[in-house]
């Protein structure tokens, strides 16, 4: 007849590991939305980023929003004129929601993401003088 053996729990489908990454990805998932929902309110009610309002100098991430609204419009110059490190947003979801593993080798993940600090570092300087 059927004998338990020591993965006879895990024989189904969905496994207690399958539904613990499905969960960490929905979590994360919902994460993500309620930061964008965040995102677009703060826009809709005109409120400045907080570094901005206190330092007088733009972060990183300022324009982020109304970059991503204007590829909405389909006007690219617009959002690279905002903020030219929006194309890394949605790379960075990504990796949120695959558990930063979103290629096989790990020095691709390490380099990318160094790549994109590297962006958001120069946007930042930049933004410290004055030219972006």
């Amino acid at each position: 007849m059927f004998r338990k053996t020591k993965n006879s729990r895990e024989s189904g489908n969905f496994s207690v590991q399958r539904r613990r990454a499905a969960l960490g990805f929905a979590l994360r998932g919902a994460a993500l939305s309620v930061l964008l929902v965040l995102a677009l309110v703060a826009y809709a009610f005109g409120w400045e980023c907080p570094f901005l309002s206190l330092t007088g100098i733009p972060c990183p991430g300022c324009g982020l929003t109304r970059a991503w609204l204007a590829v909405l419009r389909l006007d690219f110059a617009e959002a690279f004129r905002l903020n030219f490190m929006f194309p890394a947003v949605p790379v960075l979801a990504l990796f949120v929601l695959f558990d930063g593993k979103l290629f096989p080798k790990k020095g691709l993940n390490i380099f990318l993401l160094c790549l994109i600090a590297l962006g958001f570092a120069v946007k930042f300087i930049l933004g410290v003088f004055g030219i972006c």
